[in-house]
């Protein structure tokens, strides 16, 4: 409505010719009507702008190109091929799981050496509170432990997945299930985690992946300070040993895992 009509009503309204209802439904009739014209010829500018695209030939230059399916082609989650292969094995970034298994196992040792300290300062005569005490440390720690275990655990059978198709030396279930027969798994060991790696090199070179090899040593140590853990004096060395290898590990074969499905 313009200025002028707008004026009138005004007037109109002031003179008593019109009440105050009917001035403001003549006001909401008007600018309904407004609203709808202009909606209408927004749609018909739209419609026009679509005939006239349709119509106009695109150049060469123009064309969108064809793509093979490639690392990069998004998927319908808006996700990168890459992106879904690697969550195939490990949903999460490689630092999660290491991040993970670094904090338990400091919660873990971290608990059991309070809970033996306290156990030795206690003396021979505990009293009740002080057992109370030590049960709750050591439960503590044994819950951290199983956490830790578990997650280990975890990520060695996805890892071991992962390199099937290069025909690896075992089978994720042979490979975490050996670990847990006694005396036998001193050997086992080797073969679960330093066998991993070299599987993994294996499948890193047969994909011209050479920089993605992990290094002999992450598969090697933490085998061999597991076996130290029943050798006296040295497996307090190789406690604190683990608490940086086993982590480094981690990260190491589900980094590169992440990196060789995903091409990057």
């Amino acid at each position: 409505m313009d200025k002028e009509n707008l004026k009138v009503l005004q007037t109109r309204l002031i003179k008593g010719e019109i009440t105050e209802d009917e001035y403001n439904r003549i006001l909401s009739a008007i600018n309904k009507s407004e609203s709808n014209t202009s909606r209408s010829h927004q749609r018909k500018e739209f419609t026009s702008d679509v005939e006239m695209a349709s119509s106009t030939p695109i150049s060469d230059s123009e064309q969108i190109p064809h793509r093979s399916p490639s690392n990069t082609w998004p998927n319908l989650d808006g996700q990168s091929r890459a992106e879904s292969i690697a969550s195939t094995s490990f949903p999460k970034a490689a630092g999660f799981y290491t991040y993970s298994l670094l904090t338990l196992s400091i919660l873990t040792y971290a608990l059991f050496f309070i809970a033996g300290a306290y156990q030795g300062s206690s003396g021979y005569s505990i009293s009740d509170e002080e057992t109370a005490v030590l049960v709750l440390l050591f439960g503590a720690g044994s819950i951290f432990l199983i956490l830790e275990v578990i997650l280990f655990f975890i990520v060695l059978h996805r890892a071991w997945v992962a390199v099937q198709k290069y025909h690896p030396r075992t089978t994720p279930g042979l490979a975490v299930g050996l670990c847990f027969v006694p005396l036998f798994n001193f050997y086992w060991r080797f073969v679960a985690i330093y066998g991993l790696v070299q599987d993994f090199n294996r499948a890193a070179e047969s994909e011209d992946r050479e920089d993605l090899c992990i290094p002999q040593a992450i598969g090697l140590l933490p085998p061999i300070l597991a076996c130290l853990y029943v050798v006296p004096c040295i497996n307090y060395l190789a406690i604190f040993g683990m608490i940086a290898v086993v982590p480094a590990f981690i990260w190491y074969i589900t980094d590169r895992i992440q990196r060789l499905q995903s091409g990057t």
